[in-house]
């Protein structure tokens, strides 16, 4: 049995066709086997397999910067079109962050797999990937409280160079930095705004900014709850961070 065998018809065929081999489009296996084999030297067998294994690498998924715990519904739905999830529409955000975080442990399982390493072993990596995450919730928020100013800034100079523009040159102008619309703009521009705040800033801020600065970081909080209440969960929230 030579190493040929093990390839299929499609293999076998892209095989002819990059080294020039004619006449092979209607034979079957068997048939396009011995026609390598008679066009090929025995010794080249396995440099040419080699060859064709590196093509069939899976290319190792980039992991998102957005932690999926912090994305929302829509953002999910095109991690599962990414990763090709079928039967997503019904599930809810708890389900579509599991099968979501399983499609990328499953990716790298996959790639590590066809990279001939020593190292794949199934149920171990499984794990580490499982177990692994750089991407936790806590460094997010920190990220968001470290570029919030930066990001600020460059809002605001959108927003002012934007004032006394004609609408049509105002819409390209907020597209062109990276804004869908005025309204998307404005709303980064107050998101900016009170992230940037320290925490003795926000204590003496009113309620609905205290409120909108944990519920920017992803925090569980209601419109119900009372300023008391709210600014406990602020200074909490300070400790995880720092």
């Amino acid at each position: 049995m030579t190493v040929f065998s093990k390839l299929t018809v499609k293999e076998l065929k892209a095989y002819c066709k990059k080294n020039a081999i004619k006449k092979y489009s209607k034979l079957r296996k068997k048939e396009l086997v011995e026609l390598i084999q008679k066009n090929k030297p025995v010794e080249e067998d396995k440099k040419n397999v080699k060859e064709e294994k590196v093509e069939k690498k899976v290319t190792l998924l980039e992991y998102p910067t957005k932690p999926f715990e912090m994305m929302n519904r829509y953002e999910l739905v095109m991690e599962c079109k990414k990763l090709k999830i079928r039967k997503y529409s019904k599930m809810k955000k708890k389900e579509l962050i599991k099968v979501v975080k399983k499609g990328y442990n499953n990716s790298m399982q996959t790639h590590y797999k066809n990279e001939d390493s020593l190292f794949f072993y199934p149920d171990i990596i499984g794990k580490i990937f499982s177990y692994i995450d750089n991407n936790t919730i806590e460094d997010y928020r920190k990220k968001l409280l470290k570029e919030a100013p930066t990001k600020f800034k460059k809002a605001l100079t959108v927003y002012n160079k934007t004032i006394g523009m004609l609408y049509s040159q105002e819409k390209l102008y907020i597209r062109q930095n990276n804004y869908t619309s005025r309204r998307d703009l404005e709303d980064k521009l107050e998101m900016y705004s009170i992230l940037k705040m320290e925490q003795q800033q926000l204590t003496l801020q009113k309620k609905n900014y205290i409120y909108l600065w944990l519920k920017y970081m992803k925090y569980n909080v209601t419109r119900k709850m009372t300023k008391t209440h709210l600014i406990n969960l602020l200074n909490e929230a300070f400790k995880e961070l720092s």
